[in-house]
């Protein structure tokens, strides 16, 4: 599993990832504030590649991790 929790942290608050933790705290359904973080890291880390099919693969993985451990807690 990649650990994107710390990379290329420092400390300033971003922006764009406080934004985000808002916007996901919002309505009924909130996402995981370490989500939110991973996701937009691995956003940033590929921002600038050519080719997008990394990014979309490793987004896609966390997602599934994500999702898998809502059905793990749900069927136990």
């Amino acid at each position: 599993m990649i650990d994107l929790s710390r990379e290329g942290s420092n400390d300033r608050e971003d922006l764009a990832l406080a934004t985000l933790r808002t916007v996901a705290n919002e309505g009924d359904d909130c996402l995981p504030p370490d989500l939110v973080e991973k996701l937009y890291r691995l956003q940033r880390r590929h921002q600038f590649d050519v080719d997008r099919a990394v990014s979309v693969q490793e987004m896609q993985r966390l997602l599934e991790q994500y999702v898998d451990s809502l059905e793990g807690g749900a069927s136990r």
